[in-house]
């Protein structure tokens, strides 16, 4: 059976009452939030997990608009939109002072974004993407625009489009993550040089045969796990088996590191189809990932290899790493 959201049933009535509680206990929405919550739940979880909420439920709807008018007062410099200052909300493309080159990659790969990610009760979304892409490249110049950022939007926008402050939102979690994995996206790239460098000792240790194989057959890590980490798996998995991933990795307090042994946990899963093929039908079969349907079993097992290994080789459980 592949999986259902009703897979995440029994945990609503736990999220629930962890979330409506006066002071949100933190370690108890992370240990619920492992292996996946239910789709109604991810806005709010991933405001106060990525912090751009407080934990006090008070001021929750507060501190919305209060981000909504720092995104757009103090970061696009917008004085009125749609009548109302004090209750902005985005219905356009805004013009952002940053290179034409970066300004016309951002437009190239928002156009490449697959179309049913870019339209919304028949409203374009891609002004959301253009606008959040051109104010982290001026905001974050060691950053600029890297080709992938924009598939990584993908997510945040599925979670946050039926809700009236949404272009804010996703900048403000995207901020966030850009926070931890800077180093993945600024010039040379070298977080991901360093991450794929681990990625290969942790596989050589957990998988030796596997590991073996593959450099036998003269596959370079690299020619597939650049993506994957670039891209933080996005292109890898269908959305709705994509949330799943980023509920895991929210559930951790180290987001690189639940990346890293995600990716020999893929890797290590797939071992079978990999070790049946040569360097060309493994290099094709790694690039098309994205083409599987997944049960809900297989997906915890990878997330329960993650906690396993991480506990194994760092000695951090997955509410601690």
């Amino acid at each position: 059976m592949l999986y259902n959201p009703a897979d995440l049933k029994n945990k609503d009535v736990l999220i629930e009452n962890a979330l409506n509680s006066p002071m949100i206990d933190l370690k108890k929405l992370r240990q619920y939030t492992w292996c996946g919550v239910p789709h109604h739940h991810r806005n709010k979880i991933y405001r106060l997990l990525f912090e751009v909420n407080s934990l006090q439920n008070s001021t929750y709807h507060k501190e919305i608009i209060e981000n909504n008018n720092v995104y757009f007062q103090k970061i696009l410099n917008v004085n009125e939109i749609s009548g109302s200052s004090s209750c902005y909300v985005s219905h356009m493309q805004f013009k952002v002072d940053i290179d034409r080159k970066i300004a016309k990659q951002i437009e190239i790969d928002v156009d490449r974004i697959p179309s049913q990610h870019l339209v919304y009760n028949n409203i374009s979304l891609q002004f959301i993407y253009a606008n959040i892409l051109k104010v982290v490249a001026k905001r974050r110049p060691a950053i600029g625009y890297v080709q992938g950022m924009a598939d990584l939007l993908i997510p945040l926008i599925e979670i946050y489009k039926n809700e009236f402050f949404v272009e804010s939102t996703v900048y403000a979690t995207f901020s966030k993550l850009l926070d931890t994995f800077q180093d993945y996206f600024v010039d040379g790239q070298q977080g991901i040089t360093k991450a794929i460098k681990k990625f290969k000792k942790i596989l050589r240790m957990v998988d030796p045969i596997l590991y073996t194989h593959i450099i036998n057959i003269g596959l370079e890590l690299h020619m597939f796990a650049f993506r994957w980490f670039n891209c933080l798996f996005v292109r890898e998995f269908k959305i709705e088996y994509y949330l799943l991933f980023l509920d895991s990795m929210l559930a951790t307090s180290n987001y690189e590191l639940f990346v890293i042994y995600f990716a020999v946990s893929l890797i290590v899963n797939l071992r079978k189809e990999i070790l049946s093929r040569d360097f060309n039908d493994v290099l094709l079969f790694l690039q098309s990932l994205n083409e599987l349907d997944w049960e809900y079993t297989e997906l915890k097992i990878l997330f329960a290899s993650v906690y396993v290994n991480v506990n194994v080789f760092e000695e951090k459980f997955y509410y601690e790493f």
